[in-house]
């Protein structure tokens, strides 16, 4: 079967979902209350350090003795709630299932992808089908909803934050899995950074529309 690109792929649900979809709701019906993340460096920490401030609930798997691409780091269990995932001796192997386990410990899945990466790329064609294999043409019916952001430069920024908010309410998001690529592979310099700053925002403007929410039920 003929292969396209992930970001290809990505449009098409997009544009299919605004053309098939209900108007959303002004806020979602569930809060947005934990984000769970592979602890690797880059976009997973990122999101992380986010949630943190945001005062949202963090946690997830990764792979055991806490590896990361700069070598084990403890600190992220103390300070985040991580947990080893101790079913694979492989380190390649215990990479994939920690990433297949944060899927499906998540209502839905962000992933940063500026670029084509193996890692990164399976990912989203497990969220999508529940295989560990780059997305196709014939992938539909998602194992989880997963959405691919592809820009972060800062021109394009508030559109990337009203673009994640957007896909949280659509899903009715409580628990929010990210992913995306490890500091050594992202393919611009300050991707961490310009990942948090999104997800900040993402998740200043979600809790403020929870609290609009709260009080006009409140009123």
């Amino acid at each position: 079967m003929s292969k396209v690109a992930v970001g290809s792929i990505d449009e098409r649900v997009s544009k299919r979902a605004r053309l098939d979809s209900p108007p959303l709701p002004t806020v979602a019906r569930r809060p947005l209350v934990r984000v769970v993340s592979g602890g690797q460096t880059g976009a997973d920490q990122a999101a992380l350090r986010a949630a943190s401030k945001a005062g949202l609930r963090t946690g997830g798997w990764i792979p055991r003795g806490f590896a990361t691409s700069n070598g084990p780091n403890a600190s992220l269990g103390e300070r985040f709630g991580l947990k080893e995932l101790r079913t694979t001796t492989s380190v390649a192997r215990a990479y994939v299932a920690r990433s297949q386990a944060n899927v499906d410990l998540a209502d839905a899945t962000v992933v940063f992808r500026l670029a084509p990466n193996r890692g990164t790329d399976r990912t989203i064609g497990y969220a999508r089908t529940g295989r560990w294999q780059v997305v196709d043409v014939g992938s539909s019916s998602p194992h989880r909803p997963c959405l691919v952001v592809r820009e972060l430069a800062v021109d394009s920024r508030q559109a990337t934050v009203e673009r994640i908010v957007r896909f949280i309410r659509q899903h009715d998001v409580r628990v929010l899995n990210v992913a995306g690529h490890r500091e050594t592979s992202a393919p611009i310099g300050g991707f961490d950074a310009a990942v948090e700053c999104v997800l900040d925002a993402v998740f200043a403007q979600i809790q403020a529309q929870q609290l609009r929410k709260k009080k006009r039920v409140n009123d």
